[in-house]
């Protein structure tokens, strides 16, 4: 939540949205719950890695957009 810069409302609205569509799912572990990107997830972030390359390649004649970085992942426990 902190290295992201989400506040909590923020964090809870995109763990619904990543639960609902099926990028993230939930594994309980010594009590708590663990929120990992599922097969889904992970076939999306692939995905999103292959457009930005594309579209970063375009744009080495400096007339295409800037595009940088991707997608971070994240472990987060939940008491």
């Amino acid at each position: 939540m902190y290295k992201a810069n989400l506040s909590f409302s923020q964090l809870n609205t995109y763990l619904e949205l990543l639960l609902e569509t099926h990028l993230l799912e939930t594994v309980a572990r010594s009590g708590k719950t663990i929120y990992k990107t599922s097969k889904k997830g992970f076939e999306y972030i692939e995905s999103y890695k292959e457009i930005i390359d594309t579209l970063s390649n375009n744009s080495n004649n400096n007339n295409g957009p800037r595009i940088k970085g991707g997608p971070t992942i994240y472990w987060i426990k939940k008491p």
